[in-house]
């Protein structure tokens, strides 16, 4: 879930399968379904969105550098809306966690950096999101982050920032 001017407005559910080829790589796929408040007359939309990429971590003494390459395809049929056309993106993200960790719940804090492309009609460079947060674990399968990050967002000609608190919490099997 997430906070925009202390109100929320999005929230999303996925399901992934992830592979782990070895220490450093791991591909993914995974289906997310999204609930987005767009706000005035648009109001509340239910949408969804296909994943594909692969996960390159680096682990030591000095923390954990994770870079993430995601494929994304939301279909136009947006949840009755049969004139919405597809959306294709790309998203490149580095994260960094320090390599400390406190209490039981292992608190761990991060500090990241994503960047957007939208490949609709040519590779075009949409949005950039930076942020940081705490990582925890709750118990061997259930763990998440409470995070903040500053999102600077291409809308028409111009540039609009926005200010995001998230909660993440997730199940691995």
């Amino acid at each position: 879930g997430r906070i925009k001017d202390g109100d929320p407005y999005y929230e999303h559910s996925d399901i992934s399968y992830n592979y782990k080829i070895n220490d450093h790589w791991t591909p993914f796929v995974g289906y997310r379904f999204i609930v987005e408040d767009k706000g005035g007359k648009t109001g509340v939309k239910n949408f969804s969105r296909f994943l594909v990429g692969f996960n390159y971590t680096e682990e030591g003494k000095y923390g954990k550098l994770a870079f993430r390459t995601r494929a994304e395809f939301t279909p136009g049929h947006e949840m009755g809306n049969l004139d919405a056309e597809n959306d294709y993106r790309i998203r490149e993200r580095i994260r960094y966690d320090l390599p400390y960790s406190w209490t039981k719940f292992k608190l761990t804090p991060f500090v990241y950096d994503e960047v957007f492309f939208d490949m609709d009609n040519s590779f075009d460079f949409t949005r950039n999101r930076v942020g940081g947060g705490i990582g925890y674990t709750i118990t061997k399968h259930i763990y998440g982050d409470l995070y903040y990050f500053h999102e600077t967002k291409k809308s028409g000609n111009s540039w609009v920032d926005a200010d995001i608190g998230a909660l993440i919490i997730r199940y691995k099997f």
